[in-house]
């Protein structure tokens, strides 16, 4: 990941990052690094299908009453295809 800083050094000569953001100032967020995009304001409902406490991450099965973005649903639906494939290849 590139990213720009500043440097200075302490007071036993050993040299430390400040303000540390992605190539043009952008911050340096959870978002930034994954790629992630918004698809609007609209929040969603759903239940916690499975959670890794371990790592941190999960998946969530959407409440069926409000609809996902057409681009999610088709995200989705490729990512499953993609799954099955692998599944079928093994």
């Amino acid at each position: 990941v590139e990213v720009e800083f500043g440097i200075w050094k302490t007071s036993r000569d050993v040299p430390k990052a400040y303000n540390v953001t992605l190539p043009g100032g952008a911050p340096l967020t959870l978002e930034a690094l994954e790629h992630r995009q918004g698809v609007g304001p609209q929040m969603y409902r759903g239940e916690v299908n499975l959670w890794n406490w371990q790592s941190g991450w999960g998946f969530i099965k959407p409440e069926p009453t409000v609809p996902l973005p057409l681009a999610v649903q088709a995200k989705l639906t490729k990512q499953t295809q993609d799954a099955k494939k692998r599944a079928e290849e093994r």
